[in-house]
């Protein structure tokens, strides 16, 4: 399977193993994808100017039993998953294979801990966790985000100022904010939606309750957050009052990544889309032939496959690069050139 830089052009074809290839992962994903046995519980308490302790949960898995790795490789999970889940586990197994250390940690407030709430942008954990003084042996650090994890490590690169950090891998980012949530609340959608709402319902109001407690409201209507029915609902009853956005579109605007912003990331960044993707639009993306031409002095890196889904892909995709087949392995092929 390979990749093209070009122009991302979908058909029937692709549109229809799109789906099977979101969908059909989900339901085999718990029996085909194992985590390595060995990780360890990672906790850390950060401190947010705002809302004071805020914890950040995590799993970290050891490359080495007796002795710490040189890099360290931190992975970001999509809006109704968490660091568990099971596409994650081969991007653990990617990096411990190449000789990291692995963590991969919860976006805030997706397991119902805490009194906080993520938002697609909201870059403030990942640099808690870069500055944590456990984490401060590490001499190198690459960063993969998935769906919406992968915005927000985009964020995170245009802003990153540790020369640790040499690489950050986007897998399926909405880039567009704006475009993915009038895509995802049409009618034809109703599915992806309403799996997504009933997947960030609970935890939301785990916190919700866990914020009254500690006097720290989040400032939202919970009836109203739990009978919200589109992505732009959410966003309005659950993100504007917590984060003080005027609206959603000041919000969407916020968050998203122009490609201005990519040809002008400050670090290696990749970004990989598959046409077929059932929830990112790629023709509705302002994503450009220029962005990817090599003769252009960029450090991002974007390509459009074929035959995969939604963070789902191929077990022989080829993104071009020296290294074992599949989206973990070439992500972690693609690292491997930045050494």
């Amino acid at each position: 399977m390979t990749t093209e830089e070009s122009m991302p052009k979908a058909n029937r074809s692709d549109l229809l193993r799109g789906q099977l290839m979101t969908i059909i992962p989900v339901l085999t994903g718990p029996l085909t994808k194992r985590f390595p046995k060995v990780r360890r519980d990672y906790l850390y308490q950060a401190h947010d100017r705002q809302r004071g302790e805020t914890p950040i949960i995590g799993d970290f898995y050891p490359c080495n039993l007796h002795q710490r790795a040189k890099g360290l490789r931190i992975l970001l999970h999509g809006i109704s998953s968490n660091h568990r889940s099971p596409y994650l586990a081969p991007h653990v197994k990617s990096g411990l294979s190449a000789g990291d250390d692995v963590l991969s940690i919860a976006l805030r407030g997706v397991l119902g801990r805490g009194h906080d709430h993520f938002h697609a942008g909201l870059t403030n954990d990942l640099h808690e966790v870069i500055a944590d003084p456990d984490l401060s042996g590490y001499q190198e650090i690459s960063l993969i985000g998935c769906s919406m994890g992968g915005l927000v490590t985009l964020n995170f690169a245009l802003e990153c100022k540790d020369s640790r950090v040499r690489g950050v891998a986007a897998i399926c980012p909405p880039i567009q904010l704006d475009v993915i949530q009038a895509h995802l609340d049409q009618p034809q959608q109703a599915l992806y939606r309403r799996l997504i709402l009933s997947r960030i319902k609970t935890p939301y109001q785990s916190i919700w309750h866990n914020a009254q407690r500690a006097q720290m409201p989040l400032g939202s209507d919970l009836q109203a957050v739990l009978s919200a029915r589109s992505i732009e609902e959410w966003d309005r009853v659950v993100i504007l009052p917590r984060f003080a956005f005027e609206s959603t579109d000041e919000y969407y605007a916020q968050v998203s990544i122009s490609t201005a912003q990519l040809q002008e990331a400050p670090i290696p960044t990749l970004l990989v889309f598959d046409r077929g993707d059932p929830m990112i639009p790629l023709p509705l993306l302002n994503l450009t032939e220029n962005l990817v031409k090599p003769s252009y002095e960029s450090l991002c890196t974007i390509k459009f496959t074929r035959g995969g889904g939604h963070i789902n892909f191929p077990r022989a995709l080829d993104l071009g690069y020296e290294g074992s087949l599949g989206i973990a392995g070439q992500v972690g092929a693609w690292f491997n050139t930045l050494k």
